[in-house]
């Protein structure tokens, strides 16, 4: 967050105001014609020279940088902009962060493994070590998610921990990028040293897929726990309700988990909504159905 320094920010006003009642001197059809050629020269000067310290002004007035940290709010200063730079706020801010190193471009494994995952946790999904870089404090900034693909890549060839995508690990070997964005999960050295796959089932070897059947009820199937557990269960079927404002949790610790094993999700929402001042028919035409038609949502059933 950008705040305009007191004292910069009342001459930045001052021009503007100065700014528009040069324009509007220009621009007025009964007093303009009524100007020497000399007094319009010097118009036409100073309103250049104005417009051409505004940007400077605004740059030089929006200095202070506000950053979270573990004690609440950090402010920065950014300092005075060159004289003749002409750069985005966003650009200003953008590099100096980068000079006092608070946004990164690289970061190593190990600083992956001990301050986004912790020390209890087995594995971590990449989506939700990335989002934790976006939300805490007190880790890093980093430039965009690629800097972490990359300390990620490094990691798994340096068997600083591994990586799994659906029923494979990746351990101390190259890792492509498209599997790295495809839902993989991080996961500890040890644990990924024990449970990566035999070189001959990496090559594709045939194996007969075990034919374990699970009910839906606990203790139902004949099926051997070890063999269920070798197989995995291959269908799993819920019906719940769902708080609206715990949507994202139920696809941060439901629907992500059962991708991250690999499984086809096919998600019905049932939504029932309800008011006693009433819901407008151009909510339903603007907003609903236009949005299920943008996502290529299937109706199935719709009642008014």
């Amino acid at each position: 967050m950008l705040a305009a320094d007191e004292g910069e920010f009342a001459s930045a006003r001052q021009n503007l105001k100065r700014l528009l009642a040069l324009r509007a001197i220009r621009e007025d059809r009964a007093i303009w014609p009524q100007l020497s050629d000399e007094n319009r020269r010097m118009l036409e000067s100073r309103l250049k020279d104005v417009e051409g310290g505004i940007v400077h002004r605004l740059m030089s007035a929006y200095r202070h940088l506000a950053k979270a940290d573990e004690q609440g709010l950090k402010w920065l200063d950014l300092g005075l902009p060159t004289v003749g730079s002409m750069p985005s706020l966003a650009r200003r801010v953008f590099e100096y962060l980068q000079t006092e190193d608070l946004l990164l471009g690289r970061i190593s494994p190990r600083h992956v493994l001990e301050k986004a995952i912790g020390t209890v946790e087995p594995e971590k999904p990449v989506d939700e070590i990335y989002e934790a870089f976006l939300r805490y404090p007190h880790l890093p900034l980093l430039e965009n998610k690629q800097v972490l693909l990359n300390a990620i890549a490094q990691g798994v060839k340096e068997k600083t921990f591994g990586v799994k995508v659906g029923e494979r690990i990746y351990y101390g070997q190259e890792i492509p990028t498209a599997d790295l964005e495809a839902g993989a999960t991080v996961v500890r050295e040890p644990e990924a040293a024990t449970q990566r796959l035999p070189e001959s089932k990496e090559k594709g070897a045939s194996e007969e897929p075990s034919k374990a059947v699970v009910r839906g009820v606990a203790g139902t199937s004949s099926t051997p726990t070890s063999t269920i557990a070798t197989a995995g269960i291959r269908g799993y079927r819920l019906v719940a309700v769902i708080p609206w404002d715990k949507l994202s949790e139920f696809v941060r610790g439901v629907v992500t988990p059962l991708r991250h094993d690999g499984a086809d999700i096919t998600l019905q929402i049932t939504l029932e909504a309800r008011s006693e001042k009433g819901i407008q028919q151009t909510t339903l035409d603007q907003k609903v159905r236009e949005t299920l038609q943008q996502i290529g949502a299937k109706v199935v059933k719709e009642e008014v």
